[in-house]
Order: C-alpha cells, then sequence, then structure tokens
C-alpha cells in the first residue's frame, strides 16, 4: 500500500514572510519528482487517488497553491492574486524542499503557473503534461472572460458583482459535475472540501487580476517552442536567441500590475531533454466549457 504523506512547509517573498504551503507528497525520495498543481476550484485534493497510482515510478508532490485548500490566505492587501505571485511562492516552495529538477502536470489555474516556473528555469523542467491548460489567447472564451477582463481593467462594485454568482456553491458544485453522464458517481466531498477549505478565492472573486495575466505569457510560450531559437539559446518574447545565462528569478509583481513578467524573462529550446504530452479536452477557456457557463452565473457571462 502506498503512504501519501502530507506536510506543510513556510516560505517567504518579497514583502510577506511566513506563508504555509501545504503538500501531498508519495513515492521514493530518489526517483523522478512529478509537480501536480491543481485548478480552480480545487487544491491538491483533486489528486488523492492519481498520486498513489504514480508514485511507483516517481516522487509525487502536489501542493495547494496559496489561497486554496490547506496553505495560507492572505488577504488581497498582503498578497498580489496573481499567476506570477503563485509562481513565485511555488517556486520558493520547491527550493525550500530541496527538488530543482521535475516534471508538471498543469491543469486549469495551474497550467499559467507551470509555464511562469518553466520560463523562469526552462533547465528545471523535464517535461509537461497539459490538461486543458490553455497557453493561446483563442482559447478564452468572450462569453466568460469577458466580465473578468472588464474587472482587471477597472475594477468597480459592478464588476466585482458581475463575478461574484462564479464562487457561489452551485457554481463551485457545477465545475465537478457538468457533463457527467451520471452525477452521482461524483464524490460529492470533492466540492464540499472545495467550499470549506478555499477562503482567498472567495475573497478575491475570481482572481481577475490573475487571469490577465496569461495572454503575454502565451506570446511568449509560443515564440519560445522547439523550432523558435537555436538549441540551448534561450528565447525572449521577441523569439530572438539571445544568451545562454541563467534567467532571472521570479519576482512578485507591485501592486496593481497586470501583466506577466514573463515579458522579461528568458526560455530555452529543450527539445532535445524534454517530451511534452498533452491530453485534450472539450473545454476550454482555462476551466470553463466554450460553449456554456454556470447556471448561476450573470447574464452578462452566458453565451
Amino acid at each position: 500500500m502506498v503512504t501519501v504523506h502530507h506536510r506543510t512547509v513556510s516560505v517567504s517573498v518579497d514583502g510577506l514572510d511566513d506563508l504555509d504551503v501545504f503538500w501531498r507528497e508519495a513515492g521514493p525520495a530518489d526517483a523522478p519528482v512529478l509537480l501536480l498543481l491543481h485548478g480552480y476550484p480545487s487544491s491538491s485534493h483533486m489528486f488523492r487517488h492519481l498520486i498513489p497510482a504514480l508514485a511507483d515510478r516517481f516522487r509525487v508532490i502536489a501542493p495547494d497553491l496559496v489561497g486554496f485548500g490547506r496553505s495560507s490566505a492572505p488577504s488581497v492587501e498582503e498578497f498580489d492574486y496573481t499567476f506570477a505571485a503563485l509562481a513565485e511562492v511555488t517556486g520558493r516552495f520547491l527550493a525550500t524542499i530541496g527538488v530543482s529538477r521535475y516534471a508538471i502536470y498543469v491543469q486549469d489555474y495551474g497550467a499559467p503557473v507551470g509555464w511562469r516556473l518553466a520560463l523562469a528555469d526552462p533547465s528545471a523542467v523535464t517535461g509537461v503534461v497539459s490538461q486543458n491548460g490553455n497557453a493561446y489567447e483563442e482559447g478564452f472564451v468572450p462569453s466568460f472572460w469577458d466580465p473578468i477582463w472588464a474587472d482587471a481593467a477597472e475594477r468597480t462594485d459592478a464588476t466585482r458583482d458581475a463575478l461574484r454568482p462564479a464562487l457561489g456553491r452551485a457554481a463551485v458544485e457545477w465545475q465537478y459535475t457538468h457533463g457527467v453522464p451520471d452525477p452521482s458517481v461524483v464524490d460529492p466531498d470533492a466540492w464540499s472540501t472545495t467550499s470549506r477549505s478555499s477562503p482567498a478565492p472567495a475573497r478575491t472573486t475570481f482572481s481577475s487580476r490573475s487571469s490577465a495575466t496569461t495572454p503575454p505569457t502565451a506570446s511568449s510560450t509560443r515564440r519560445c517552442t522547439p523550432g523558435s531559437a537555436s538549441p540551448a539559446y534561450r528565447c525572449s518574447r521577441s523569439g530572438a536567441g539571445t544568451t545562454r545565462s541563467s534567467p532571472p528569478p521570479v519576482r512578485r509583481p507591485s501592486r496593481g500590475t497586470r501583466r506577466t513578467r514573463a515579458s522579461s524573462w528568458s526560455t530555452a529550446d529543450t527539445s532535445s531533454s524534454s517530451r511534452t504530452s498533452t491530453a485534450s479536452s472539450r473545454r476550454s477557456g482555462s476551466g470553463t466549457p466554450s460553449s456554456e457557463v454556470p447556471p448561476d452565473q450573470p447574464a452578462a457571462t452566458r453565451s
């Protein structure tokens, strides 16, 4: 029987100390590391069955992103809930537990975090498995995302109110059961656990500023794929091969910043060392189907 460990470690980021990061871990300590990055509105709890299935081949590590699950949930006055900031915390977490090379499995919200980790330190990532991990602007369906972009551009009471229904219990349950022929096969503890243990997304109302940082990273990722630059060279956002020097560290964005630091980061052609596997999904728009939105979403977000 596989033993899954449940642990918490404190990390510090610029201007904020002692953030607790909870994670689940299983597998041999000397095995290749597989980092599982969860989506919205879940936590590492979503991997509770997958972790034991992979632990015979990998050291499986599944953290709760800040604001989700059992990790710290600082207020929006203390922490910028952007993908850049979440990536910084995740990078500090990995360094704290002594992980320097790893493959990533990304899903939904975990994907923009994973892409930023890869862009910040391409040599650390040995492989990528992406499930519903959009890295392209076309994946963001206007009928769902327009209210989020509006809130990111100018935050008002009206834009806040337009997003609040997405955090209701019915909308969270919909994330787990929509499209399932027989909802009775879905364990209700999944969304019940989410509702109890993820206070920060409720306070930040869908992290709209975080969502707004994805398109620039998508652009950078596209231009830094195999063939876009000479092998083993860094690739800037413009696609030009630059230098072999190490990329700068992930930095926390200043408050109010809505565009990713990825525009100044570097990445490398890793076609000789990385194996990329993409699991296609019928869902798009970073966790929201292209043709439908949760039942209690405001009319402005319906297709």
